[in-house]
This record gives structure tokens, C-alpha cells and sequence, in this order.
């Protein structure tokens, strides 16, 4: 079907043409140090909050062990530091370090100036369309279980 083979490619190209600017930012900000992998750990801790590492596995949907080779890697580079809960000793949550803020916001920073280059080039109507769009096609695979 060609117009599912057009959807994949205008998809696909979004999806790298983002990976390909964050990678820019990171490189330009010198953050030579960090992969978008680890970028969006340190989304999933967030600004100032103490997060647990469960609640970040959820948040990435990745496992315990995955998360836990993240966050060394992390901690070895400065952006992150763990605390024992005081209430419950099992608990681990993770805080950014003052590096990791510092990053955490040039990040989100990042993400509103493409938002804002986007928007900008739209139409009110092309950006109720545009809207309506992402959270119809986020609705769908929410709630799929691709086989393949």
C-alpha cells in the first residue's frame, strides 16, 4: 500500500531528523559525554525530584538491570547521584547533580525551540490538524501489540 509506505517514510525521516538535531545539541552544548539514551534517563529523574529507580524503569519502560547499568554510567559522569530513601532503606531514588540540571534544562530548552520552529510555520488550522493527529496516532499505539 503506498500510502502506508509514505506514512513510514515521512516517520522514519521526523523520528531521525530529531535524533540527528539532538545529537547537534549535545555536541554543540559540549555534552560530547551523552547519548539521547541517557538523555531521556535524566528526563525520567526530572528537575529536582527525587525519583525512584522503579519509578524510572516504568517511566522508560526498561528493566531494573538496564536502568541500573544507566545510572552508573551516569553517576560515573557527574549528571546523576543516588540516596537511600529514609523511610524505607530498599528504596533508591536517583537526583540530577547540578551538571545533570544544567542539562536537564538546556534539554527542555532544546525541545520547546523546535516545538516553537514548528508552530511557527503552521497555520491555526494546520496545528489543530497537527494536534490531532499525534494524539490520535499516540491513542493507537498505546494500545497496540504488534506482532511481528
Amino acid at each position: 500500500m503506498k500510502s502506508i509506505d509514505t506514512v513510514n517514510k515521512l516517520i522514519s525521516s521526523v523520528f531521525y531528523d530529531i535524533m540527528k538535531l539532538e545529537e547537534k545539541f549535545l555536541t554543540k552544548n559540549k555534552y560530547k559525554d551523552i547519548s539521547t539514551k541517557d538523555v531521556r534517563t535524566i528526563e525520567a529523574i526530572g528537575s529536582s525530584k527525587k525519583t525512584s529507580m522503579g519509578a524510572i524503569a516504568k517511566k522508560l519502560d526498561i528493566t531494573f538491570g538496564t536502568l541500573t547499568v544507566a545510572i552508573n554510567n551516569l553517576e560515573k559522569k557527574g549528571y546523576v547521584f543516588r540516596q537511600k530513601a529514609i523511610t524505607d532503606k530498599r528504596v533508591v531514588n536517583v537526583l540530577l547533580t547540578e551538571k545533570g540540571e544544567k542539562l536537564f534544562r538546556l534539554h527542555k530548552k532544546f525541545k520547546e525551540n523546535i516545538m516553537k520552529a514548528i508552530f511557527i510555520e503552521l497555520t491555526s488550522q494546520e496545528k489543530e490538524a497537527f494536534n490531532g493527529a499525534l494524539n490520535r496516532l499516540s491513542e493507537v499505539l498505546h494500545k497496540q501489540d504488534i506482532k511481528i
